[in-house]
């Protein structure tokens, strides 16, 4: 038994870590990645809990569970969107930092704050995380073009047009955009 569990242990974690991989090769947007992936586990979540005892849950701890899920479902599609726009490793580091943001909001909401050793912990991981991407950003790809450059629609066929109207009002042509 213990051997099988290992070994699910295994797979499970090599399976989540070729997820970024599939991501950057799929020719789908990130978000719909995001989709399928939740989609394509509704079937094996309903058959699991079709094998649980049946109780149910108070409303207001399915409210609860709802939103949860419904943050769970932003965070990867943050993340996948992330995968596109930077490295597979400076994507899933930056991801990770959501226990960060989880202290932040425990420590704004609730009448306490996290214990000294999570706020260690918490800040002794920021340097390396701001290294990554200070570094991200002084080798360039997209992440530097990101910072230096004004905000672009995500439709690049509009930016284009107006672009390239711009450039014949002015009677000039892009080089890019207008080819000899």
């Amino acid at each position: 038994m213990r051997r099988r569990a290992f070994f699910v242990l295994v797979l499970g974690a090599t399976l989540i870590g070729l997820v970024p991989i599939g991501v950057r090769l799929c020719t789908l947007h990130p978000l719909a990645v995001g989709f399928w992936r939740f989609a394509l586990a509704l079937p094996v979540l309903w058959w699991w809990s079709r094998s649980l005892p049946k109780r149910s849950a108070p409303a207001s701890r399915r409210r609860l569970l709802i939103i949860a899920g419904l943050l769970f479902a932003c965070d990867i599609g943050c993340y996948f969107v992330a995968i596109r726009a930077t490295s597979v490793a400076n994507a899933t580091l930056l991801s990770n930092c959501a226990p960060i943001f989880v202290a932040l909001g425990v420590a704004a909401t609730a009448s306490g704050l996290p214990s000294r050793v999570a706020l260690l912990a918490t800040a002794s991981g920021l340097p390396s995380r701001l290294a990554l991407l200070a570094t991200a950003i002084a080798l360039g790809g997209p992440l530097r073009d990101r910072a230096q450059h004004r905000w672009q629609p995500p439709w690049p066929s509009a930016a284009r047009g107006r672009r390239r109207a711009r450039l014949r009002r002015l009677g000039l042509r892009h080089h890019r955009l207008d080819p000899a």
